[in-house]
């Protein structure tokens, strides 16, 4: 190889690996420091919990949605309440389907499903998806948390009040997990995101 080619590619690699700051934060996002430094921002955290049931993701139906596309290619089928009325009423009598055309749609309908229906792979995600928004909701409304932020004490009690919905709401979507799919895995708000693969936990542990 070109001596030239050579040093080439060292400076390239030199140079882009230099920083002269080792602290380094993300520079193309919102931070969770900087979403949870504002009453505002407490209040948009948790309507996204609730409106999580019934959107699909942050801009409406296109371009942004909350499950991957490899899960779900088509995002306006992604959602918490259209997945949780397939699974809980295709399989039975109580409702008939004409359109076929939807992916996981016609296995449902058959009583035919398997592990890659985009459906049940949909609201498996889907759950543990909104158990994502309240364990770091949770993880960031507690007393340690609110401590030093200047907070009025009523806009720390409003902040209490939607701590304890979004534990009514965890546990809700853990009872789907529960029910659907027996032994899920499970992780709280203790539990730091992509540092571990949470254990299963048996159904009678779950809802205890």
């Amino acid at each position: 190889m070109n001596n030239n080619i050579i040093i080439a590619v060292v400076l390239c690699v030199t140079v882009a690996a230099c920083s002269k700051k080792l602290d380094r934060i993300p520079t193309n996002d919102i931070t969770a420091s900087e979403v949870y430094s504002t009453p505002l921002g407490y209040t948009q955290s948790m309507a996204k919990v609730y409106a999580a049931f019934a959107n699909t993701g942050n801009i409406g139906g296109t371009g942004s949605p909350d499950i991957p596309t490899q899960i779900i290619s088509d995002e306006g089928n992604s959602d918490f309440l259209r997945l949780y009325f397939n699974l809980q009423e295709l399989t039975t009598d109580e409702a008939a389907w004409t359109w076929q055309n939807d992916a996981g749609i016609q296995g449902l309908h058959e009583m035919s499903w398997s592990s890659i229906n985009p459906i049940i792979d949909g609201l498996y995600y889907r759950s543990f998806f909104q158990i994502t928004l309240c364990n770091e909701f949770i993880a960031q409304s507690s007393d340690a948390a609110l401590a030093g932020k200047g907070f009025t004490s009523a806009t720390v009690d409003s902040i209490r009040h939607y701590r304890a919905e979004a534990r009514f709401l965890r546990a809700y979507q853990y009872w789907v997990l529960m029910d659907l799919f027996a032994n899920p895995p499970f992780a709280t708000e203790k539990d730091a995101i992509c540092t571990f693969i949470p254990k299963q936990i048996s159904r009678s542990n779950l809802f205890t």
